[in-house]
């Protein structure tokens, strides 16, 4: 993979959850690897939103 999320380099895929996904990514400025959460979009009508994530406890 050779995508960039501002200034980190992502490196690969590490895990995938309801709502988000983590990448092992590098930061050339510090000169380490970190892990990087990426939320996943969130629909803009709150109806929409509530038959994604029937489970959540937000919405009950």
């Amino acid at each position: 993979m050779h995508a960039s999320v501002g200034k980190y380099a992502i490196q690969k895929l590490l895990g995938k959850g309801a709502t988000a996904s983590v990448y092992l990514a590098n930061d050339a400025f510090a000169g380490r690897e970190v892990a990087i959460k990426v939320l996943d979009a969130m629909p803009a009508n709150p109806e929409e939103a509530r038959r994604a994530a029937p489970l959540s406890p937000r919405w009950r």
